[in-house]
């Protein structure tokens, strides 16, 4: 809310967060989190939606990264990410 409240409405706000609402694990204890400066915290789909309310979700909205497609197209093969995207305009 406090980052939301700092910009100017119709400022554009893209976001991508970790989750493991596609039921892939990964190593929580692997090198890669281990020397990052930040906690690896995955959350769902609900957690990431809360964090943008106060924004307007543009099509397609909170989806998997990999299908965050203004054009509406599909990754082939399909394709998870463990990442939700989504672009937003503050209101």
């Amino acid at each position: 809310a406090r980052f939301r409240e700092a910009l100017a409405p119709g400022s554009h706000l893209v976001l991508s967060h970790a989750t493991y609402d596609f039921n892939i694990k990964v190593l929580n204890n692997s090198r890669v989190w281990n020397d990052a400066t930040a906690p690896f915290i995955p959350r769902s789909r609900a957690q990431i939606a809360g964090m943008l309310e106060g924004f307007e979700l543009l099509e397609p909205g909170l989806v998997d990264a990999a299908h965050w497609r203004p054009d509406g197209t599909r990754p082939v093969p399909p394709l998870h990410l463990n990442i939700y995207g989504a672009v937003a305009k503050r209101i």
